[in-house]
């Protein structure tokens, strides 16, 4: 009994001296209602519902305690008490024993322990698990058309392994799976019953196969300006074809990437009754194919970016695309910034599975530099045109060669003749693949990319090197809504002809540090000092980690951990100029990405005045 329902026994006892016996009847109704196991006195300071403290489980040997509360799921800790809800809790749990092989598990006692001061109580179960059952064979009965070898291969658990139902239901799902991708979409798969299975623990996989079938007919709607061709093109499931779910997925995936449609959707005809032919139907909902886009942004440390841009995504009819875009931007320094950029798609190049695209783009910049005391204007004119060619593998692989050229007119004296055009000619060819959910703010998936280009040499001009980089970003989820980000960088470049790292002009090099690479140092910090004030170089490697996770609706958080280092020469390489940084930030989730600002601080090269590095950026760093 607590302190305080002592006190009030104390004081009963002294009132039933000099009190009658209603009144010793009216004292003992008294302490019943404010002493008792289940419920407080009720006034205006006191709450008289009973919650749940902790959840104890003794005797759970096999399976830990916070799955044991979890698979209650209709009541836990913190939840008002109900013994109706905690009975289905317990109910849950010897359910949940079973689904892992436990089939004689039960619970023993229950117990729980009040706290009348607190209103709260807690609850101990004891629990006898039993034996847990092992699968002793693995039978399929009724599969005529795939051989038991083939099925063996697809189910995720073997003879010995202990009963798991999630297991048993997943290879189900994987059987009916592999059917379908057969053709026989109606197949049927059952397993063995519980009380069937404790006989022998002989587990069968009973399948009925059912007819194969077939697509009759391919038919779409919904088109209105889209003309029909630019459809079909981008079906892979043709009539007379064996109905494949994955064929008609890639359909609707290919349909919706060519960017004419707003919705694509399929249904399949005949399906319900179960016919041996079927007729698909894609049903799509165009969009506008032309656009134009506005944009102001403020970037740190002290930049402001005006974006404009106007496009045709069905230029010709035929999902032939062009777009233009200028970029303008400036700081309170007077320096400036502009990139205009022109770019052609043809999807189909002379109606082969074959995209060709032409980018043609004029970079120009201005800025300053101090050395020795002095400043002085750094003046680059930039332009040239890519040419390229892909062919997609699959959804989520291509295979790139490209054709650049490009002419850059480099000044430092303060006027803007050139001291030398510098011509730039190559080759590249490259190896892409994207399997993110999300381009613009990915939970899974990994985009790499492996490229190597020839520069100069039998293409002339007045670059020779050889570069080759890798590039890979994995993206894997925590939770249901935390990822972890990671990235890594490599880029290796050899100057040919004899020459070294000086002899590749500033434009055909690297920079890092800054919002995108190695948080906690400035943009272009690391490096070697070029002719326009900024360091870069032409030998990188840069890494990070990011731990991205919500807060409150569309408002996030991260914190991340950026190393890497940018060289000129590779005869300096050395792992003492690895940089490193840490730090965390802010994230609201937007259809185009994060708007993001972090705070970096650095591990290496600080000083007493450093006190780390605000940035302010949309979209994430990777």
């Amino acid at each position: 009994m607590s302190k305080n329902c002592t006190e009030s026994s104390r004081n009963a006892t002294i009132h039933i001296k000099s009190s009658s016996l209603i009144s010793f009847i009216m004292i003992i109704l008294f302490l019943s209602l404010s002493c008792g196991p289940r419920r407080l006195i009720k006034n205006n300071e006191m709450d008289d519902t009973l919650t749940i403290g902790t959840i104890s489980f003794d005797g759970a040997k096999t399976i830990k305690e916070g799955q044991l509360r979890k698979a209650m799921r209709i009541i836990g800790e913190g939840d008002e008490y109900s013994e109706y809800k905690i009975r289905i809790g317990l109910d849950n749990i010897i359910y949940y024993y079973r689904t892992k092989g436990f089939f004689q598990a039960k619970i023993t006692s229950q117990k729980g322990k009040f706290y009348p001061e607190k209103n709260r109580i807690d609850l101990f179960f004891t629990i006898d698990e039993g034996k847990r059952e092992r699968i002793a064979s693995i039978n399929f009965i009724g599969n005529e058309r795939i051989p038991d070898k083939k099925l063996s291969k697809i189910i995720i658990f073997r003879k010995e392994e202990p009963y798991d139902y999630l297991k048993i239901f997943t290879s189900k799902y994987n059987i009916t799976s592999l059917y379908a991708q057969r053709g026989y979409i109606y197949a049927v798969v059952t397993t063995s019953p519980e009380d069937s299975f404790l006989i022998d623990n002989n587990l069968v996989f009973r399948i009925e196969e059912g007819e194969r079938v077939f697509v009759e007919n391919v038919m779409i709607s919904g088109n209105k300006s889209v003309r029909r061709k630019v459809i079909e093109r981008e079906i892979v499931v043709k009539p007379g074809d064996i109905y494949s779910p994955e064929k008609i997925h890639a359909s609707q995936q290919k349909i919706y990437a060519t960017g004419l449609f707003d919705d694509v959707k399929f249904e399949i005809a005949g399906i319900k009754e179960q016919k041996t032919n079927v007729d698909i139907v894609f049903k799509v909902l165009e969009g506008k194919t032309k656009w134009y886009a506005l944009g102001l942004a403020f970037q740190t440390p002290n930049r402001i970016t005006t974006d404009i841009g106007w496009g045709n995504d069905n230029v010709f009819n035929n999902n032939q695309s062009i777009n233009i875009n200028y970029t303008y931007t400036f700081n309170f320094e007077r320096e400036v910034w502009g990139n205009l950029e022109v770019n052609y798609t043809e999807p189909y190049l002379f109606s082969f599975p074959i995209k060709f695209s032409l980018h043609l783009f004029n970079e120009r910049e201005v800025t300053y530099k101090i050395e020795n005391g002095s400043q002085s204007q750094y003046f680059a004119n930039i332009y040239g045109i890519n040419s390229r060619i892909g062919h997609s593998i699959n959804m989520s692989t291509e295979l790139i060669s490209e054709i650049k050229m490009k002419k850059a007119i480099i000044n430092v004296i303060g006027d803007y003749k050139p001291e030398k055009d510098i011509l730039t000619n190559s080759i590249l060819f490259a190896y892409s693949q994207d399997t993110r959910d999300n381009i613009f703010n990915p939970t899974r998936g990994l985009f790499l990319l492996t490229s190597v280009e020839f520069a100069g040499s039998i293409f002339k001009g007045d670059n020779h090197f050889i570069r080759y980089i890798q590039d890979i970003s994995l993206y894997r989820r925590v939770t249901r809504r935390s990822v972890i980000a990671s990235k890594l960088k490599c880029v290796y470049t050899q100057p040919q002809k004899g020459g070294t790292g000086e002899s590749i002009s500033v434009d055909e090099r690297f920079e890092l540090g800054g919002p995108s690479s190695l948080r906690g140092y400035a943009e272009s910090s690391i490096g070697v000092v070029d002719i326009s004030g900024k360091r870069s170089g032409i030998y990188l490697i840069n890494g990070g980690e990011e731990f991205r996770f919500p807060l409150y609706k569309s408002l996030g958080g991260a914190a991340f951990f950026d190393w890497g280092g940018l060289w000129l020469n590779k005869e300096d390489i050395t792992i003492k100029d690895i940089k490193v940084g840490i730090g965390f930030g802010l994230r609201y989730n937007t259809i185009i990405g994060p708007i993001r600002l972090d705070y970096g601080y650095r591990l290496t090269d600080r000083t007493e005045q450093y006190k780390g590095n605000v940035y302010f950026a949309i979209g994430n760093a990777f």
